[in-house]
């Protein structure tokens, strides 16, 4: 929940998201049994890591983000779905890594999802096929993480793109 308390922290919000963080049942996520008190908790906190990724302008009070019944549903299938992904992949080696510093003039800077073995992955939610600007984001990871000498770079030469919209 890093970069959700970052953006909490941008906006004075950091009491309000630690609350929410404490209403997470990770144990009920590791075992893809997503509750919707959990569910909830984790859409809210979403407002906070907006604050971080597009910037302080685009807060709305967390206390107005009211999922409905269907999107909590849709939100623990996705989160059944992904959880048998990684089962079936391995186990995540690597998760939440940032590369920070000026990267290019137009990237400042960057985090990514996961790295399961040899494969740097990246995880899309969107009911759309991955687009070119998707692809070529998990592209600049993967060489980024090449020329940044983490040691969790070392054993990757796959790049994938995971969506769970479109698991069966």
């Amino acid at each position: 929940f890093g970069i959700a308390l970052v953006g909490a922290t941008m906006i004075g919000e950091s009491v309000a998201a630690n609350d929410l963080i404490a209403q997470v049942d990770v144990a009920g996520l590791r075992s893809s049994n997503p509750d919707e008190t959990t569910i909830i908790a984790l859409c809210k906190l979403s407002g906070f890591d907006s604050v971080t990724r597009a910037g302080s302008h685009t807060y709305r009070p967390v206390s107005d983000i009211k999922p409905n019944a269907q999107t909590i549903a849709d939100i623990a299938n996705l989160i059944i779905r992904t959880k048998a992904f990684f089962d079936e992949i391995g186990p995540v080696d690597s998760t939440g890594f940032t590369f920070e510093g000026g990267l290019t003039d137009d990237v400042e800077a960057s985090d990514g999802d996961y790295i399961a073995g040899d494969t740097l992955w990246d995880l899309k939610v969107c009911k759309n096929e991955p687009d070119k600007n998707q692809t070529l984001q998990i592209l600049l990871y993967y060489l980024i993480g090449l020329r940044s000498g983490q040691e969790q770079f070392k054993p990757v030469t796959k790049i994938g793109i995971y969506n769970p919209w479109f698991q069966k």
